[in-house]
Protein backbone atom coordinates (compact mmCIF):
# COMPACT_ATOMS: atom_id res chain seq x y z
CA UNK A 1 0.00 0.00 0.00
CA UNK A 2 3.08 2.02 0.40
CA UNK A 3 4.46 1.62 -2.50
CA UNK A 4 1.42 2.44 -4.35
CA UNK A 5 0.76 5.66 -2.59
CA UNK A 6 4.42 6.82 -3.95
CA UNK A 7 3.47 5.58 -7.20
CA UNK A 8 0.21 7.62 -7.09
CA UNK A 9 2.21 10.44 -5.69
CA UNK A 10 5.27 10.96 -8.11
CA UNK A 11 3.18 11.87 -11.24
CA UNK A 12 1.10 14.56 -9.87
CA UNK A 13 4.58 16.07 -8.67
CA UNK A 14 6.13 15.90 -12.03
CA UNK A 15 2.78 17.17 -13.71
CA UNK A 16 2.97 20.61 -11.49
CA UNK A 17 6.57 21.11 -12.21
CA UNK A 18 5.98 20.59 -16.02
CA UNK A 19 2.90 23.32 -15.61
CA UNK A 20 5.33 25.86 -13.64
CA UNK A 21 7.86 25.31 -16.44
CA UNK A 22 5.04 25.88 -19.41
CA UNK A 23 3.44 28.46 -17.37
CA UNK A 24 6.91 30.45 -15.74
CA UNK A 25 6.94 34.12 -17.55
CA UNK A 26 3.27 34.24 -16.08
CA UNK A 27 4.18 33.50 -12.62
CA UNK A 28 7.36 35.39 -13.01
CA UNK A 29 5.08 38.65 -14.15
CA UNK A 30 2.38 37.86 -11.23
CA UNK A 31 5.45 38.05 -8.51
CA UNK A 32 6.81 41.37 -9.79
CA UNK A 33 3.98 42.85 -10.09
CA UNK A 34 2.50 41.85 -6.15
CA UNK A 35 6.21 42.93 -4.99
CA UNK A 36 6.15 46.50 -6.91
CA UNK A 37 3.20 47.17 -5.72
CA UNK A 38 4.09 46.04 -2.26
CA UNK A 39 6.50 48.38 -1.95
CA UNK A 40 4.93 50.79 -4.04
CA UNK A 41 2.46 50.76 -1.17
CA UNK A 42 4.99 50.81 1.93
CA UNK A 43 7.02 53.85 0.44
CA UNK A 44 3.80 55.52 -0.22
CA UNK A 45 2.40 55.07 3.04
CA UNK A 46 1.36 58.35 4.51
CA UNK A 47 2.71 59.86 8.24
CA UNK A 48 0.26 62.49 7.55
CA UNK A 49 0.27 66.47 6.78
CA UNK A 50 3.16 68.21 9.28
CA UNK A 51 2.84 71.75 10.64
CA UNK A 52 6.05 71.57 12.47
CA UNK A 53 9.50 70.28 11.65
CA UNK A 54 11.90 70.29 14.84
CA UNK A 55 15.99 69.66 14.47
CA UNK A 56 17.13 68.83 17.52
CA UNK A 57 21.33 67.87 18.90
CA UNK A 58 19.41 65.45 21.52
CA UNK A 59 16.66 62.91 21.45
CA UNK A 60 16.32 64.41 25.20
CA UNK A 61 15.14 67.44 23.80
CA UNK A 62 11.96 66.18 21.98
CA UNK A 63 9.02 68.15 23.33
CA UNK A 64 5.74 66.42 23.12
CA UNK A 65 2.81 68.23 22.64
CA UNK A 66 4.92 70.61 21.50
CA UNK A 67 2.52 73.98 19.74
CA UNK A 68 5.81 74.80 17.41
CA UNK A 69 5.04 75.79 13.52
CA UNK A 70 7.04 75.97 10.66
CA UNK A 71 10.91 74.79 10.71
CA UNK A 72 12.36 74.76 13.92
CA UNK A 73 15.87 74.22 14.78
CA UNK A 74 16.75 73.75 18.91
CA UNK A 75 20.10 73.52 20.73
CA UNK A 76 21.81 73.50 17.54
CA UNK A 77 23.96 76.61 15.93
CA UNK A 78 23.36 75.92 11.74
CA UNK A 79 26.54 76.93 10.01
CA UNK A 80 26.50 79.38 7.46
CA UNK A 81 25.04 83.23 7.01
CA UNK A 82 21.82 84.25 8.18
CA UNK A 83 20.86 84.22 4.71
CA UNK A 84 21.85 80.96 4.23
CA UNK A 85 20.46 79.42 6.94
CA UNK A 86 16.88 81.33 5.88
CA UNK A 87 17.19 79.67 2.77
CA UNK A 88 17.39 76.36 3.96
CA UNK A 89 14.37 77.23 6.59
CA UNK A 90 12.49 78.46 3.09
CA UNK A 91 13.21 75.52 1.34
CA UNK A 92 12.35 72.67 3.91
CA UNK A 93 9.05 74.42 4.69
CA UNK A 94 7.78 74.71 1.08
CA UNK A 95 8.93 71.02 0.74
CA UNK A 96 7.63 69.00 3.34
CA UNK A 97 5.24 70.99 5.17
CA UNK A 98 1.49 71.28 5.14
CA UNK A 99 1.38 68.00 2.62
CA UNK A 100 1.62 64.08 3.12
CA UNK A 101 4.62 62.79 4.05
CA UNK A 102 6.28 59.33 3.02
CA UNK A 103 9.21 57.45 3.46
CA UNK A 104 10.75 58.65 0.48
CA UNK A 105 10.32 62.20 1.94
CA UNK A 106 11.70 61.52 5.12
CA UNK A 107 14.95 60.48 3.05
CA UNK A 108 15.15 63.62 0.59
CA UNK A 109 14.53 65.37 4.07
CA UNK A 110 17.79 64.22 5.46
CA UNK A 111 19.61 64.11 1.80
CA UNK A 112 18.99 68.05 2.08
CA UNK A 113 20.14 68.49 5.11
CA UNK A 114 23.30 66.73 5.03
CA UNK A 115 23.96 68.43 1.82
CA UNK A 116 23.59 72.13 3.58
CA UNK A 117 25.95 70.81 6.11
CA UNK A 118 28.40 69.62 3.09
CA UNK A 119 27.78 72.84 1.71
CA UNK A 120 28.83 74.88 4.55
CA UNK A 121 31.87 72.84 5.62
CA UNK A 122 30.49 70.68 8.29
CA UNK A 123 30.20 66.99 6.27
CA UNK A 124 31.04 65.02 9.06
CA UNK A 125 27.40 65.04 10.87
CA UNK A 126 24.60 62.44 11.24
CA UNK A 127 20.81 63.17 10.12
CA UNK A 128 18.56 60.38 11.79
CA UNK A 129 14.32 60.28 12.22
CA UNK A 130 13.65 58.72 15.66
CA UNK A 131 10.82 56.20 16.11
CA UNK A 132 8.12 58.79 17.79
CA UNK A 133 4.33 59.87 17.60
CA UNK A 134 3.64 62.24 14.24
CA UNK A 135 -0.40 62.67 15.21
CA UNK A 136 -0.43 66.03 16.76
CA UNK A 137 1.51 66.91 13.51
CA UNK A 138 5.13 67.78 14.38
CA UNK A 139 7.92 66.02 13.08
CA UNK A 140 11.45 65.88 15.12
CA UNK A 141 14.49 65.45 13.43
CA UNK A 142 18.04 64.47 15.37
CA UNK A 143 21.47 65.74 13.58
CA UNK A 144 24.36 65.03 15.51
CA UNK A 145 27.70 66.84 14.55
CA UNK A 146 30.18 64.96 14.85
CA UNK A 147 32.80 66.49 17.30
CA UNK A 148 36.90 66.45 17.38
CA UNK A 149 38.14 63.30 19.39
CA UNK A 150 42.17 63.16 19.07
CA UNK A 151 44.49 65.38 16.88
CA UNK A 152 47.79 63.61 16.22
CA UNK A 153 50.59 64.11 13.84
CA UNK A 154 52.73 62.17 11.47
CA UNK A 155 55.49 62.01 8.76
CA UNK A 156 56.88 65.86 10.70
CA UNK A 157 60.69 64.89 9.79
CA UNK A 158 62.09 68.45 9.16
CA UNK A 159 59.36 70.35 10.52
CA UNK A 160 57.71 70.97 13.41
CA UNK A 161 54.88 68.67 14.01
CA UNK A 162 53.91 70.89 17.39
CA UNK A 163 53.68 74.02 14.69
CA UNK A 164 51.22 71.92 12.40
CA UNK A 165 48.83 70.80 14.94
CA UNK A 166 48.58 74.44 16.50
CA UNK A 167 47.99 75.81 12.82
CA UNK A 168 45.22 73.48 12.80
CA UNK A 169 44.10 75.16 16.00
CA UNK A 170 41.85 71.82 16.73
CA UNK A 171 41.06 70.73 20.33
CA UNK A 172 38.98 67.93 21.31
CA UNK A 173 35.33 68.10 21.71
CA UNK A 174 35.57 71.17 18.80
CA UNK A 175 33.28 71.36 16.24
CA UNK A 176 34.84 70.23 12.48
CA UNK A 177 34.83 72.49 9.77
CA UNK A 178 36.15 71.19 7.01
CA UNK A 179 36.19 74.89 4.61
CA UNK A 180 38.71 75.81 7.84
CA UNK A 181 40.50 72.68 7.80
CA UNK A 182 40.87 73.14 4.25
CA UNK A 183 42.23 76.81 4.63
CA UNK A 184 44.67 75.64 7.59
CA UNK A 185 46.19 72.98 5.26
CA UNK A 186 46.69 75.23 2.45
CA UNK A 187 48.05 77.83 4.89
CA UNK A 188 50.55 74.91 5.58
CA UNK A 189 51.64 73.77 1.99
CA UNK A 190 52.87 77.25 1.03
CA UNK A 191 55.91 75.91 2.02
CA UNK A 192 57.29 74.09 -0.56
CA UNK A 193 59.30 71.67 0.80
CA UNK A 194 56.32 70.03 2.48
CA UNK A 195 52.75 68.79 1.75
CA UNK A 196 50.24 68.08 4.79
CA UNK A 197 46.76 66.25 4.74
CA UNK A 198 44.10 65.16 6.55
CA UNK A 199 42.44 61.79 7.52
CA UNK A 200 39.17 61.28 9.52
CA UNK A 201 38.73 58.37 11.22
CA UNK A 202 36.02 57.47 13.58
CA UNK A 203 37.14 58.68 17.52
CA UNK A 204 37.00 55.55 20.08
CA UNK A 205 34.41 58.01 22.11
CA UNK A 206 30.74 58.36 20.27
CA UNK A 207 29.92 60.88 17.81
CA UNK A 208 33.71 61.71 17.47
CA UNK A 209 36.25 62.03 14.69
CA UNK A 210 39.63 61.34 15.27
CA UNK A 211 41.86 63.83 13.13
CA UNK A 212 45.48 62.81 11.68
CA UNK A 213 47.56 65.36 10.07
CA UNK A 214 49.75 63.37 7.86
CA UNK A 215 52.96 65.55 6.22
CA UNK A 216 55.01 63.98 3.21
CA UNK A 217 57.92 66.35 3.40
CA UNK A 218 62.06 66.63 1.91
CA UNK A 219 65.05 68.23 3.67
CA UNK A 220 64.33 71.71 3.67
CA UNK A 221 67.16 73.21 2.15
CA UNK A 222 67.90 73.55 -1.39
CA UNK A 223 71.04 75.39 -3.47
CA UNK A 224 70.12 76.12 -6.55
CA UNK A 225 71.56 77.58 -10.16
CA UNK A 226 70.50 78.28 -13.74
CA UNK A 227 70.79 79.96 -17.22
CA UNK A 228 68.74 82.13 -18.98
CA UNK A 229 68.01 84.69 -22.04
CA UNK A 230 66.43 87.30 -19.81
CA UNK A 231 68.58 90.34 -19.72
CA UNK A 232 69.00 92.85 -22.61
CA UNK A 233 71.05 94.48 -25.24
CA UNK A 234 72.72 96.81 -22.55
CA UNK A 235 73.49 94.68 -19.90
CA UNK A 236 73.92 91.55 -21.93
CA UNK A 237 71.31 89.13 -23.58
CA UNK A 238 72.34 86.05 -21.25
CA UNK A 239 72.29 85.88 -16.93
CA UNK A 240 73.67 83.32 -14.55
CA UNK A 241 72.30 83.19 -11.46
CA UNK A 242 72.76 80.77 -8.47
CA UNK A 243 71.18 80.89 -4.87
CA UNK A 244 69.38 78.95 -1.71
CA UNK A 245 65.91 78.00 -0.34
CA UNK A 246 65.70 77.29 3.20
CA UNK A 247 61.93 76.16 4.32
CA UNK A 248 62.56 76.07 8.06
CA UNK A 249 64.87 78.32 8.61
CA UNK A 250 66.16 78.64 12.41
CA UNK A 251 63.97 75.11 12.85
CA UNK A 252 60.96 78.11 13.15
CA UNK A 253 59.14 77.18 10.21
CA UNK A 254 60.76 80.47 9.15
CA UNK A 255 61.34 80.57 4.92
CA UNK A 256 64.30 82.29 3.87
CA UNK A 257 66.14 82.57 0.15
CA UNK A 258 68.80 84.24 -1.41
CA UNK A 259 70.07 84.68 -5.28
CA UNK A 260 73.12 86.45 -6.79
CA UNK A 261 72.24 86.87 -10.77
CA UNK A 262 74.66 88.36 -12.88
CA UNK A 263 75.11 89.13 -16.64
CA UNK A 264 77.63 87.33 -18.87
CA UNK A 265 79.74 89.21 -19.55
CA UNK A 266 79.93 89.53 -15.86
CA UNK A 267 81.10 93.42 -15.22
CA UNK A 268 77.95 94.54 -16.61
CA UNK A 269 75.02 93.55 -13.66
CA UNK A 270 75.58 92.17 -10.73
CA UNK A 271 71.83 91.70 -8.32
CA UNK A 272 71.40 90.57 -5.15
CA UNK A 273 67.91 89.35 -4.18
CA UNK A 274 66.54 88.19 -0.86
CA UNK A 275 63.44 87.18 0.42
CA UNK A 276 61.78 86.31 4.56
CA UNK A 277 58.40 84.49 5.57
CA UNK A 278 57.25 84.15 9.01
CA UNK A 279 54.78 82.65 9.78
CA UNK A 280 52.48 83.97 12.55
CA UNK A 281 49.24 82.59 14.37
CA UNK A 282 45.69 82.53 12.91
CA UNK A 283 46.97 81.66 9.53
CA UNK A 284 48.75 85.41 9.03
CA UNK A 285 52.51 85.84 7.31
CA UNK A 286 54.93 89.00 7.52
CA UNK A 287 57.16 88.89 4.58
CA UNK A 288 60.01 91.07 3.75
CA UNK A 289 61.39 90.68 0.58
CA UNK A 290 64.03 93.70 -1.15
CA UNK A 291 67.45 93.82 -3.82
CA UNK A 292 70.07 95.64 -4.63
CA UNK A 293 71.46 95.99 -7.93
CA UNK A 294 74.77 97.78 -9.85
CA UNK A 295 74.82 98.19 -13.24
CA UNK A 296 77.90 99.03 -15.24
CA UNK A 297 77.92 99.75 -18.97
CA UNK A 298 78.89 102.66 -21.75
CA UNK A 299 75.51 102.33 -23.63
CA UNK A 300 73.91 104.43 -21.11
CA UNK A 301 72.50 107.43 -22.51
CA UNK A 302 73.72 109.42 -19.55
CA UNK A 303 73.27 112.80 -17.75
CA UNK A 304 76.11 111.81 -14.84
CA UNK A 305 77.92 108.70 -15.22
CA UNK A 306 77.50 105.24 -16.55
CA UNK A 307 76.50 103.45 -13.26
CA UNK A 308 73.17 102.65 -12.34
CA UNK A 309 72.01 101.60 -8.71
CA UNK A 310 68.75 100.29 -7.72
CA UNK A 311 67.65 99.84 -4.29
CA UNK A 312 64.21 98.06 -3.34
CA UNK A 313 62.80 97.05 0.45
CA UNK A 314 59.20 96.09 0.77
CA UNK A 315 57.09 94.37 3.31
CA UNK A 316 53.95 92.44 3.05
CA UNK A 317 51.46 91.33 5.93
CA UNK A 318 49.21 88.31 4.95
CA UNK A 319 46.22 87.85 6.52
CA UNK A 320 43.08 85.40 5.39
CA UNK A 321 39.73 86.57 5.57
CA UNK A 322 37.51 83.26 5.22
CA UNK A 323 36.92 80.20 3.83
CA UNK A 324 35.36 79.16 0.75
CA UNK A 325 35.17 75.67 0.59
CA UNK A 326 38.80 74.40 -1.14
CA UNK A 327 39.99 77.55 -2.27
CA UNK A 328 42.32 80.49 -0.60
CA UNK A 329 41.49 83.68 0.31
CA UNK A 330 44.70 86.16 1.07
CA UNK A 331 44.44 89.54 1.69
CA UNK A 332 47.74 91.79 2.01
CA UNK A 333 48.71 95.01 3.00
CA UNK A 334 52.66 96.61 2.86
CA UNK A 335 54.71 99.06 1.83
CA UNK A 336 57.46 100.00 -0.98
CA UNK A 337 60.90 101.67 -0.81
CA UNK A 338 62.58 101.91 -4.46
CA UNK A 339 65.17 104.35 -5.21
CA UNK A 340 67.00 104.36 -8.63
CA UNK A 341 68.57 106.51 -11.51
CA UNK A 342 67.85 104.20 -14.15
CA UNK A 343 65.25 102.49 -16.39
CA UNK A 344 68.15 99.66 -17.62
CA UNK A 345 66.68 96.69 -15.94
CA UNK A 346 62.96 97.60 -17.81
CA UNK A 347 63.62 99.11 -20.78
CA UNK A 348 65.61 98.72 -24.11
CA UNK A 349 66.37 102.52 -24.37
CA UNK A 350 69.13 102.33 -21.26
CA UNK A 351 68.79 106.03 -19.95
CA UNK A 352 70.73 106.91 -16.12
CA UNK A 353 70.07 110.19 -14.65
CA UNK A 354 69.75 111.98 -10.81
CA UNK A 355 68.45 109.22 -8.48
CA UNK A 356 64.48 109.00 -7.80
CA UNK A 357 62.92 107.61 -5.12
CA UNK A 358 59.46 106.07 -4.90
CA UNK A 359 57.36 104.91 -1.99
CA UNK A 360 53.85 103.66 -2.19
CA UNK A 361 51.51 101.44 0.11
CA UNK A 362 50.25 98.24 -1.39
CA UNK A 363 46.87 96.37 -0.92
CA UNK A 364 46.47 93.19 -2.10
CA UNK A 365 43.90 90.58 -2.81
CA UNK A 366 44.31 86.62 -3.99
CA UNK A 367 41.85 84.35 -4.68
CA UNK A 368 43.28 80.63 -5.22
CA UNK A 369 41.40 77.61 -6.02
CA UNK A 370 43.38 74.96 -8.26
CA UNK A 371 40.81 72.40 -8.44
CA UNK A 372 40.03 70.05 -11.75
CA UNK A 373 36.55 72.42 -11.96
CA UNK A 374 38.00 75.37 -9.72
CA UNK A 375 37.88 78.88 -10.65
CA UNK A 376 41.62 78.88 -10.55
CA UNK A 377 44.01 81.29 -9.61
CA UNK A 378 42.83 85.61 -9.24
CA UNK A 379 45.45 88.12 -8.21
CA UNK A 380 44.42 92.20 -7.38
CA UNK A 381 46.68 94.41 -6.16
CA UNK A 382 46.53 98.39 -5.53
CA UNK A 383 49.91 100.71 -5.46
CA UNK A 384 48.99 104.06 -3.85
CA UNK A 385 51.95 106.80 -3.13
CA UNK A 386 49.51 109.92 -1.93
CA UNK A 387 52.29 111.94 -0.89
CA UNK A 388 56.13 113.25 -1.03
CA UNK A 389 57.50 111.59 2.12
CA UNK A 390 61.69 111.23 0.48
CA UNK A 391 64.51 113.13 -0.72
CA UNK A 392 65.00 112.81 -4.71
CA UNK A 393 60.54 112.10 -4.72
CA UNK A 394 59.85 115.02 -7.27
CA UNK A 395 58.68 115.97 -10.25
CA UNK A 396 61.72 116.96 -11.93
CA UNK A 397 63.65 113.68 -10.55
CA UNK A 398 60.80 111.14 -12.10
CA UNK A 399 60.65 112.62 -15.37
CA UNK A 400 63.97 112.85 -15.90
CA UNK A 401 63.52 109.25 -15.91
CA UNK A 402 60.05 109.01 -17.81
CA UNK A 403 58.38 111.89 -19.33
CA UNK A 404 55.49 113.32 -17.59
CA UNK A 405 56.00 110.85 -14.09
CA UNK A 406 54.65 112.36 -10.85
CA UNK A 407 55.49 111.10 -7.17
CA UNK A 408 51.51 111.12 -6.34
CA UNK A 409 49.88 108.05 -8.38
CA UNK A 410 47.66 104.84 -7.53
CA UNK A 411 47.57 102.24 -10.20
CA UNK A 412 45.93 98.73 -9.97
CA UNK A 413 47.24 95.42 -11.58
CA UNK A 414 44.96 92.09 -11.95
CA UNK A 415 45.50 89.12 -13.20
CA UNK A 416 43.60 85.70 -13.88
CA UNK A 417 45.08 82.52 -14.67
CA UNK A 418 43.19 79.07 -15.21
CA UNK A 419 43.28 75.79 -16.88
CA UNK A 420 40.73 73.91 -18.35
CA UNK A 421 40.50 70.08 -18.77
CA UNK A 422 40.21 68.63 -22.29
CA UNK A 423 39.83 64.95 -23.36
CA UNK A 424 43.14 62.35 -23.55
CA UNK A 425 44.72 64.19 -20.57
CA UNK A 426 45.02 67.65 -23.00
CA UNK A 427 44.62 71.08 -21.06
CA UNK A 428 43.86 74.95 -22.26
CA UNK A 429 45.67 76.73 -20.48
CA UNK A 430 44.54 80.71 -19.99
CA UNK A 431 46.32 83.46 -18.15
CA UNK A 432 45.07 87.46 -18.54
CA UNK A 433 46.51 90.79 -16.76
CA UNK A 434 45.93 94.07 -16.95
CA UNK A 435 46.92 97.52 -15.40
CA UNK A 436 45.11 100.98 -15.29
CA UNK A 437 47.66 104.21 -13.98
CA UNK A 438 46.57 107.15 -13.39
CA UNK A 439 49.47 109.07 -13.93
CA UNK A 440 52.19 108.39 -15.85
CA UNK A 441 54.58 105.99 -13.80
CA UNK A 442 58.37 105.55 -13.18
CA UNK A 443 60.12 102.16 -15.39
CA UNK A 444 59.70 100.03 -12.19
CA UNK A 445 55.68 100.32 -11.96
CA UNK A 446 55.29 100.22 -15.93
CA UNK A 447 53.40 97.48 -17.50
CA UNK A 448 56.02 95.81 -19.79
CA UNK A 449 56.03 93.23 -22.36
CA UNK A 450 57.90 91.29 -24.29
CA UNK A 451 60.33 88.38 -23.64
CA UNK A 452 60.11 84.99 -21.63
CA UNK A 453 56.83 85.62 -18.82
CA UNK A 454 54.96 88.00 -21.28
CA UNK A 455 54.50 87.52 -25.43
CA UNK A 456 57.79 85.00 -26.37
CA UNK A 457 59.42 85.73 -29.59
CA UNK A 458 60.51 88.91 -28.50
CA UNK A 459 63.34 90.75 -26.65
CA UNK A 460 62.58 91.38 -22.86
CA UNK A 461 60.09 94.28 -22.28
CA UNK A 462 60.42 95.87 -25.92
CA UNK A 463 57.36 97.73 -25.33
CA UNK A 464 56.25 99.80 -22.00
CA UNK A 465 53.19 101.90 -20.90
CA UNK A 466 51.54 102.83 -17.49
CA UNK A 467 48.11 101.27 -18.86
CA UNK A 468 48.34 97.57 -20.47
CA UNK A 469 46.61 94.38 -21.07
CA UNK A 470 48.66 90.63 -22.13
CA UNK A 471 46.23 87.48 -23.22
CA UNK A 472 48.42 83.73 -23.11
CA UNK A 473 46.63 80.88 -24.43
CA UNK A 474 48.23 77.67 -24.65
CA UNK A 475 47.63 74.03 -25.82
CA UNK A 476 49.41 71.32 -23.79
CA UNK A 477 49.55 68.21 -24.98
CA UNK A 478 49.42 65.40 -22.08
CA UNK A 479 52.35 65.18 -19.82
CA UNK A 480 55.11 62.47 -20.76
CA UNK A 481 57.49 61.02 -18.26
CA UNK A 482 61.08 60.15 -20.59
CA UNK A 483 61.68 57.70 -17.12
CA UNK A 484 58.81 55.81 -17.69
CA UNK A 485 58.17 55.90 -21.34
CA UNK A 486 54.67 56.50 -20.80
CA UNK A 487 51.86 59.31 -20.28
CA UNK A 488 51.07 60.83 -17.18
CA UNK A 489 47.77 62.24 -16.91
CA UNK A 490 47.79 65.83 -15.15
CA UNK A 491 45.50 65.52 -12.35
CA UNK A 492 47.27 61.89 -11.21
CA UNK A 493 50.93 63.53 -11.05
CA UNK A 494 52.25 64.71 -7.48
CA UNK A 495 55.48 65.48 -7.26
CA UNK A 496 55.23 66.52 -3.76
CA UNK A 497 57.28 63.52 -2.78
CA UNK A 498 61.34 62.94 -1.88
CA UNK A 499 61.25 60.67 -5.15
CA UNK A 500 62.26 62.23 -8.61
CA UNK A 501 59.66 62.21 -11.30
CA UNK A 502 60.12 63.74 -14.57
CA UNK A 503 57.26 65.07 -16.93
CA UNK A 504 58.10 66.48 -20.45
CA UNK A 505 54.81 69.00 -21.44
CA UNK A 506 54.68 70.30 -25.13
CA UNK A 507 52.81 73.35 -26.18
CA UNK A 508 51.54 75.60 -27.98
CA UNK A 509 50.93 79.17 -27.54
CA UNK A 510 49.15 82.17 -28.60
CA UNK A 511 50.93 85.84 -26.68
CA UNK A 512 49.13 89.32 -27.61
CA UNK A 513 49.38 92.36 -25.18
CA UNK A 514 49.23 95.92 -25.78
CA UNK A 515 50.37 99.18 -23.80
CA UNK A 516 49.89 102.66 -23.92
CA UNK A 517 50.78 105.95 -22.20
CA UNK A 518 48.47 107.69 -19.63
CA UNK A 519 49.64 111.10 -20.83
CA UNK A 520 51.50 110.99 -24.32
CA UNK A 521 54.73 111.79 -24.95
CA UNK A 522 56.01 113.57 -27.46
CA UNK A 523 58.21 111.65 -30.38
CA UNK A 524 57.53 108.73 -28.84
CA UNK A 525 54.87 105.66 -29.85
CA UNK A 526 52.04 106.07 -27.23
CA UNK A 527 49.86 103.16 -28.17
CA UNK A 528 51.50 99.44 -29.27
CA UNK A 529 50.57 96.24 -29.07
CA UNK A 530 52.96 93.07 -30.03
CA UNK A 531 51.80 89.47 -30.72
CA UNK A 532 53.41 86.16 -31.46
CA UNK A 533 52.59 82.38 -31.45
CA UNK A 534 54.85 78.91 -31.49
CA UNK A 535 55.53 76.08 -30.28
CA UNK A 536 57.22 75.46 -26.55
CA UNK A 537 58.58 72.42 -24.66
CA UNK A 538 58.90 72.28 -20.72
CA UNK A 539 60.81 69.47 -18.75
CA UNK A 540 61.27 68.74 -15.22
CA UNK A 541 63.03 66.27 -12.48
CA UNK A 542 61.27 67.29 -10.15
CA UNK A 543 63.28 69.13 -7.60
CA UNK A 544 66.17 68.79 -9.39
CA UNK A 545 65.91 70.24 -12.65
CA UNK A 546 63.39 72.47 -15.08
CA UNK A 547 64.13 73.67 -18.16
CA UNK A 548 61.44 75.88 -20.61
CA UNK A 549 62.48 76.64 -24.19
CA UNK A 550 60.04 78.65 -26.42
CA UNK A 551 60.26 79.09 -30.22
CA UNK A 552 58.10 82.54 -30.69
CA UNK A 553 57.24 83.51 -34.39
CA UNK A 554 56.53 87.58 -34.07
CA UNK A 555 53.63 88.61 -36.51
CA UNK A 556 53.97 92.50 -34.99
CA UNK A 557 56.70 94.64 -35.82
CA UNK A 558 58.67 97.37 -32.78
CA UNK A 559 61.11 99.66 -32.53
CA UNK A 560 63.52 96.36 -31.95
CA UNK A 561 62.33 93.63 -33.56
CA UNK A 562 61.07 92.70 -37.03
CA UNK A 563 58.37 90.59 -37.80
CA UNK A 564 57.48 88.01 -39.65
CA UNK A 565 60.78 86.76 -37.26
CA UNK A 566 61.71 84.70 -34.25
CA UNK A 567 63.07 84.42 -31.06
CA UNK A 568 63.93 81.45 -28.75
CA UNK A 569 63.26 82.62 -25.14
CA UNK A 570 64.69 79.90 -22.46
CA UNK A 571 65.41 79.14 -18.89
CA UNK A 572 67.75 76.21 -17.18
CA UNK A 573 67.36 75.76 -13.18
CA UNK A 574 69.58 72.94 -11.95
CA UNK A 575 68.97 72.29 -7.76
CA UNK A 576 70.17 69.85 -5.26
Amino acid sequence: MKSLQNSCFFPHVFVFLELIMRFRFVFIFFLVVISTLTATEEESQSFGKMHSIVFVDDEGKIVKDGKETGIQFVGLELPGTRWARSGLEEDLQSRFLARELTLEDLEDLKYRVILYYKEKGSSLVRVMVPEQDVTDGILHIIVKETRVGEVKTKGNVWSSARFTRNTVGLKPGDKIDVNEINTDLAFLNRNPFKNTDVIFTPGQAANTTDIELVTIEEKPARVYGGVDNRGNKAIGNYRQFEGFYCGDFLGLDHVFSYQFTTSLPLKRMHAHAAYYEIPLPYRMSLVGFGGYSSLHTKDFSTFMDNTGINVQVSGRFHFPMFPWGKAVNDFSFGFDYKRTNNNVLFSEIPIIAKTATLSQFVLGYQFQDTRRDGWGLFNFELFISPAKWFTNQNKQDYQLLSPGALPRYFYFLTSWKKEFQLPHCMRIGLRLKGQYANQNLLPSEQFGLGGFDTVRGYREREINGDNGFLGNLEFKAPLISLFKGKILCSENVNFNTVNAKDALLLLAFVDYGFVNRHKKVEDADNTQYIVSIGPGLEYSISPYFQAAVYWGIRLKSTQFSSAPGGRINFSVVASF
